[in-house]
């Protein structure tokens, strides 16, 4: 998924991480056991570089065992966007 861009590089950023969290938050609910994201599971957030982005990579790191960054050799060398991905949910 990825929001509407406005073609300012800083608003997008901030609006894509604003939805990787939100994606984020949604792995982590849990109620009666019931888990969209199972402990050993993964999620994997399109997002677009900018401020912010190493901070909220520390926060996944707390709830999957790895956090990583990639980047497709596919994508333009002008797009800012980059897959951060958490492995193995604890």
């Amino acid at each position: 998924m990825c929001h509407w861009t406005h073609g300012n590089s800083v608003i997008d950023s901030a609006k894509s991480l604003e939805l990787a969290r939100t994606a984020f938050e949604i792995s982590l609910y849990e109620e009666e056991g019931y888990t969209l994201v199972k402990p050993g599971g993964s999620l994997v957030m399109k997002i677009l570089q900018g401020a912010g982005i190493e901070e909220f990579a520390r926060e996944l790191k707390t709830h999957y065992k790895t956090v990583k960054h990639h980047r497709p050799k596919a994508t333009r060398s002008e797009s800012k966007e980059v897959f951060l991905i958490g492995l193995h949910k604890l």
